[in-house]
């Protein structure tokens, strides 16, 4: 790649993605166990050395991909490419490599015995994986979302298929089961609806075995499978259906000449047009939906389709050559990632219609946070565009905002290459202007989007990149976007005004708005920018748009009368209004309103959190307890839920635990994860404050944090440590300035509390 480059942020930048020298040198390293090493190599090669177990690693923070722990080499997840696993390493840590899009290889010795909850999650670009005879647990979500998994062996002695193992892997078409396997729990093959794939299943047993065997719900993907029993997969066995190779990618985008403009008579709109009700139940689910009905929301006014021209746009690109929007709309088979009218959809979309799906997605929570955390990024965007010019995964959608016609709106675009300070885009505003480009500086960026209209940094606007795989996964997702429990735990909050503040039922300022725009927010408030300009300059209405967390009392005052509307699955929250200058308070909890939990203790929010995110009830349909002692069964339960009630692989070692039940499957999961050990699980023992600081810093990988100022925490007591790194983080602050009380029992508000900061705030 040769460019020329005038300032200093462009050459380093662009430094990085040279090729590479006959040797690869090393990018990053690490540890990732007590006796393993990592090395990520620049050729995108990450090597696990050593003996022995990898740490437990952190999962996202609802719907942020950044992930704020996470593995050690998270911070190179677009870099690596493959993976080897050394002999010797005994297993695949949960989340080790989720969210590595550009990943399409990697190798696992016959060492490695287990691959844990969501290790290969959203593994996008991975082609095929060979699962060693080793393998005896396969994780939870161990492959979900891996789009480019074509064919799968299970090794003899798996028993189990978890939940969710090979879920909405899309391109899986062949799978070898073998006939050691007694339960395949629910949705471990499930697919997109419309999208079934499977086509061919080799079963190790008879059919008399195979229909012996417990298969839960959302399997209906197994149906549509021809199964061959008596069948390992190998050569004297009916052959694997070959996989058509996915198109070649073509980086090189400014040769195609859409034929759609984003202006209202291309699409044959009204001067006021709602996106079909049906566009929205695609998108956000049946109760989203009916929601719809109830309200006129003014989400689906047309304020033109930047966004979901510019991501069709890269779907398009994505496929290659020789593909035009035309090909969508009779019977077209699948464009690269793209799936539309193909006659196996089942979904009857016109591109129109495709268009709308895409231009709502924009609302969903990971648009939103992916929105905030790239914004004003420009490193990251160079960084990020250069990575799809060397081959990355597909182009960026560019959001560029700023004011006009006395309002703040938004833009979309679809850059593709980097030519010096000069950022090509393509803009549907202006679909055969093949020389339209953001110019990127020293002291910025800006980008002339009218003749009288230009929008830069310098006078107030900003500018995000929204990456492929984030516009690729809101598609296939599509109908889980809002309200579903196991995905997000926040809400989408609408005033049509354009200066409001929040604050939460403490006070604290949540969001100010000014002229439609956020200047100022907490970590998890994600404000959504209509991005609606259309050919002639018009822009949406003003409207402030904010994914608000879950389970809060909110306060909103307005600078003007206004209209409150919030958009969630499983909240029955009524439209508000406020008057200019007032305050209203709005209340977003599904929890039931327990007699003894008010607004304003310090265990309100906590138990309004924990009970939305089903991790514990109330003692009545009308009381929680709050002061009830809390037992090891009570916190331990609590805690297993909080991390997803995982199930546990292990034998159990208790005599004392039953383990159909909760607290049952939570002491196997913590005496697997080493919270707890023995024959005795002693469930009915109430829990101390040393306990729960213990068990929450071991979940979180025993960080190393500084000593502790409390005269009753001797530096070598067990859980010295634990005490340390709770302070550090605020999940406690102690009895008094110099007291911890180690052994004093906790409470169910104090354990919901601790929970609350340590899963919620952070």
């Amino acid at each position: 790649m040769k460019k020329r480059v005038t300032c200093v942020l462009l050459v380093v930048l662009l430094l990085m993605v040279q090729v590479p020298s006959v040797f690869a040198a090393t990018v990053d390293s690490g540890k990732c166990g007590d006796n393993l090493t990592w090395t990520l190599d620049d050729d995108g090669t990450l090597t696990i050395s050593g003996t022995g177990s990898m740490m437990d690693f952190e999962g996202p923070k609802g719907m942020d991909l950044t992930m704020s722990t996470g593995s050690p080499w998270i911070g190179h997840r677009n870099e690596v490419i493959h993976v080897i696993i050394g002999e010797g390493v005994t297993n695949i840590s949960r989340w080790a490599f989720a969210y590595c899009f550009n990943m399409i290889s990697v190798s696992i010795p016959e060492s490695v015995t287990s691959i844990e909850y969501r290790a290969f999650f959203n593994c996008s670009s991975l082609t095929n994986v060979s699962i060693p005879a080793s393998i005896s647990d396969i994780g939870m979500g161990a492959f979900e979302s891996c789009h480019s998994l074509t064919n799968v062996s299970i090794p003899n002695g798996v028993s189990k298929i978890s939940s969710y193992a090979f879920a909405y892997c899309k391109g899986l078409t062949n799978v070898t089961i073998p006939d050691s396997v007694t339960v395949i729990e629910s949705y471990a093959f499930s697919a997109f609806q419309g999208e079934a794939n499977l086509k061919h299943l080799y079963y190790g047993g008879s059919q008399k075995d195979w229909e012996s065997i417990q298969i839960e719900m959302g399997n209906g993907n197994l149906n549509n499978a021809t199964i061959h029993y008596n069948s390992s997969g190998s050569d004297n066995n009916p052959a694997l259906e070959p996989v058509t190779p996915a198109p070649t990618t073509n980086n090189d985008i400014s040769k195609y000449s859409f034929a759609f403009i984003n202006n209202a008579p291309s699409f044959g709109y009204p001067v006021i047009y709602h996106f079909p009700l049906k566009i929205f139940q695609l998108v956000y689910g049946e109760q989203f939906a009916n929601k719809m009905k109830e309200y006129d929301f003014r989400l689906g006014d047309w304020g033109g389709n930047c966004y979901g021209l510019a991501t069709t746009a890269a779907m398009l690109a994505r496929a290659g050559s020789n593909v035009t929007p035309s090909g969508f709309r009779d019977g077209a088979t699948r464009p690269g990632e793209l799936q539309v009218s193909d006659t196996n959809a089942e979904l009857g979309l016109t591109l129109k219609e495709f268009i709308e799906a895409m231009q709502i997605s924009q609302y969903s929570a990971t648009f939103a946070a992916t929105h905030k955390q790239n914004k004003d990024n420009l490193s990251g965007l160079l960084a990020a565009i250069s990575a799809f010019e060397s081959g990355g995964i597909g182009p960026l959608v560019i959001c560029v905002h700023g004011y006009m016609n006395g309002g703040y709106g938004g833009h979309a675009l679809l850059a593709y290459r980097l030519d010096g300070q000069r950022l090509y885009v393509y803009d549907c505003n202006y679909p055969n202007d093949g020389n339209r480009y953001i110019t990127i500086s020293e002291s910025g960026w800006s980008y002339q989007m009218f003749d009288n209209l230009t929008w830069s940094n310098t006078n107030g606007g900003s500018i995000a990149f929204i990456p492929y795989e984030t516009y690729l996964w809101e598609w296939y997702n599509r109908g889980h976007l809002l309200g579903d429990p196991d995905k997000l735990r926040q809400v989408l909050f609408f005033i049509d005004a354009a200066d409001a503040t929040i604050t939460d039922s403490r006070g604290n300022e949540v969001a100010t708005f000014q002229n439609g725009r956020m200047v100022s927010g907490i970590y998890d408030a994600y404000p959504v920018v209509r991005l609606g300009i259309t050919a002639d300059g018009v822009s949406a209405p003003s409207q402030i748009a904010v994914w608000l967390p879950y389970n809060n009392e909110y306060k909103v005052t307005s600078k003007e009368n206004a209209t409150i509307s919030v958009i969630s699955a499983d909240l029955d929250v009524p439209v508000k209004s406020v008057a200019g200058g007032q305050t209203v308070s709005v209340s977003l909890s599904a929890s039931p309103q327990f007699e003894d939990v008010s607004p304003g203790q310090y265990f309100y929010e906590p138990v309004t959190w924990a009970v939305g995110r089903g991790i514990t009830n109330g003692t009545t349909p009308t009381t929680f307890s709050p002061q009830n002692t809390c037992s090891r069964n009570h916190i331990l339960t609590f805690l297993w839920r909080a991390n997803g009630s995982p199930a546990a692989s292990v034998r159990n070692p208790f005599t004392d635990i039953d383990t159909s039940k909760d607290f049952g499957k939570a002491a196997l999961w913590a005496y697997e994860n080493g919270l707890v050990s023995g024959q005795q699980f002693n469930g009915g023992t109430p829990c101390s404050r040393a306990d729960v600081v213990t068990y929450l810093w071991k979940l979180a990988g025993r960080p190393v944090a500084g000593g502790n100022k409390f005269s009753d925490v001797p530096p070598g007591a067990e859980y010295a440590a634990a005490v340390s790194w709770a302070v550090s983080r605020g999940i406690t602050k102690g009895t008094s300035d110099t007291t911890f009380n180690p052994s004093g029992t906790c409470t169910r508000g104090q354990i919901v509390t601790f929970l609350h900061r340590a899963y919620a705030d952070n």
